[in-house]
């Protein structure tokens, strides 16, 4: 066997490198030899089956067909590339930790030695849209000391964690160092539920400048692993239905970026969620997506501390462009483009934690008609969790093409305070330009609605209160309004300040705002 202080070649281990023979043995042996640099020098390696990564691999320069001799079960997933480490040891709670706790209580901290990785889980579900999709809380940290049964972790607890709800401490016995470089690889598309790179319980994860086609279910799978980064690569060709992922990070993972990527023909891009864990401080930046048959960014059911920043979409189909389910999220310099359901989705849906949202300086074009039996909205926000949603911001956003309404603020299952909308263009929508929207009793308090140009076929702002005085304690100002039926219409709405805004609006469209402690002042209408 070759001893390299360098690296060794797939040639050394016996593969022919014609993209003919079956190089899978070569390969495996070659990954399995202890090197931690193996390079395929640019040649074509064909592949029939799993090829076990270890820790501390690199690969470089290949390209891999990936063949199987038959088709398998529609419920297998079989992996190009697979790696794991280990989540099996853990220790229950023996008191709740609340939220902010730096420090938990279970019945055998001696399994936590500082230093390790551990994942603070619980059964009590995250999820609170109806149906509820199943994701459980689980934040992932690393231990800062032990005291007996007392473990101290790296940052306080962000999500309470009860007894009752089965709360424990898992350690996860990270497989370390994965790095795949100038790697490209193909499968066999429909019918062959294959996966590109499979990782499981790893960290420190480097994939930089490869590609994935044909991989009917994902070109990258990342779950319960910390510490990635997926650089200037691409997946494409893969739609099948219900999955196609072209990167998914699943099930708890944390601190990881998507970067300068390019994904096509897929069902996600990117895909943020999993059922066991929340995924947070996630960067999705720069990347593109072409064709995406849903939403072309996507994080759902389970996510917190997520930016989505600089990334460009087309979409077809009557999608979403982003899909987003996250307790804090900025969404930030986008452009999204094409046949759109929604442009941005953005849903609360925790059952008991405290959301901030940032909307800003997005560019949404829907370039499709619109479906008279649904409601098409440029930027939706909806409210579905059980605690107040506190901090919102839209800003510098501009939404233009065919929507029912630009935006659309509503809450469904709690309230919503201190919300702040400014500085947008929203341009011909059927109905309304900016439109608040409460039921239930759940109300919107607290905001700024300033500095807008919006041009509405029905009403420009409508503030539109299930019941008094559910929309109140808002200052409504330097608004312009062209065309529509009204400027601003306040419906069961009180302590409204409608000042200082110009309107050029037909018919009756002035300013009417319901509430005797409102205000109309110094407004221009013509």
């Amino acid at each position: 066997m070759p001893v390299s202080n360098c690296c060794v070649s797939f040639f050394d281990f016996g593969a022919v490198g014609d993209g003919v023979a079956d190089d899978t043995l070569a390969l495996q042996a070659a990954l399995a030899s202890g090197e931690s640099r193996v390079t395929g020098l640019g040649h074509s390696f064909r592949v029939t089956g799993t090829l076990t990564l270890t820790a501390g691999i690199e690969i470089v320069d290949a390209d891999i067909i990936f063949e199987l001799a038959q088709m398998p079960a529609s419920s297998v997933v079989v992996p190009l590339f697979q790696a794991a480490g280990t989540r099996t040891v853990q220790s229950l709670l023996t008191a709740n930790a609340s939220a902010s706790a730096a420090t938990v209580t279970v019945a055998d901290g001696s399994q936590f030695p500082v230093g390790s990785y551990v994942m603070l889980a619980q059964n009590k579900l995250w999820d609170m849209l109806d149906p509820p999709k199943g994701a459980t809380y689980g934040e992932m940290h690393r231990v800062k000391a032990v005291a007996g049964n007392q473990v101290t972790l790296d940052e306080p607890v962000l999500y309470a964690a009860t007894v009752a709800e089965g709360a424990r401490l898992e350690r996860l016995d990270f497989l370390a160092g994965i790095t795949l470089r100038n790697v490209s690889a193909s499968g066999q598309g429909l019918g062959y539920n294959q996966i590109g790179v499979d990782l499981s319980v790893c960290r420190d994860i480097l994939i930089e400048g490869c590609s994935f086609d044909l991989f009917a279910h994902s070109g990258i799978t990342i779950g319960t692993s910390a510490h990635f980064q997926v650089l200037r690569s691409q997946v494409t060709r893969g739609r099948r239905p219900g999955f196609s992922y072209g990167v998914a990070i699943q099930h708890g993972s944390h601190w990881g970026n998507v970067t300068d990527c390019f994904f096509s023909d897929l069902r996600h891009g990117v895909s943020i969620g999993g059922s066991q864990g929340v995924c947070r401080q996630i960067v999705i930046k720069g990347n593109n997506c072409y064709g995406c048959v849903e939403a072309g960014l996507d994080s759902h059911p389970a996510g917190d501390y997520i930016v989505f920043a600089n990334n460009t979409l087309f979409q077809e189909g009557g999608t979403d462009g982003m899909t987003i389910q996250c307790n804090n999220v900025q969404v930030s310099g986008n452009m999204i483009r094409g046949s759109l359901r929604h442009g941005i989705l953005y849903q609360a849906c925790s059952a008991g934690e405290i959301w901030t949202g940032t909307i800003e300086g997005n560019t949404i074009v829907n370039a499709g008609a619109l479906d008279p039996d649904s409601t098409q909205v440029g930027i939706l926000c909806q409210q579905r969790g059980a605690i107040a949603y506190r901090g919102l911001i839209v800003a510098n956003n501009i939404v233009t093409g065919g929507w029912h309404d630009s935006l659309l603020v509503e809450t469904i299952a709690g309230p919503l305070q201190y919300l702040t909308i400014t500085g947008n263009n929203f341009i011909l929508p059927t109905r309304d330009g900016i439109h608040l929207k409460t039921a239930g009793g759940h109300s919107i308090w607290f905001g700024t609605i300033t500095g807008n140009a919006i041009r509405a076929t029905r009403y420009n702002i409508h503030l539109e209160a299930g019941e008094s005085p559910e929309i109140q304690y808002f200052a409504v100002t330097g608004n312009t309004a062209s065309t529509g039926q009204k400027a601003i219409l306040g419906v069961n709405t009180n302590r409204i300040a409608a000042v200082g805004n110009v309107a050029a609006v037909s018919g009756s469209g002035g300013i009417t705002v319901a509430g005797a402690n409102s205000v109309m002042a110094d407004n221009v209408i013509s």
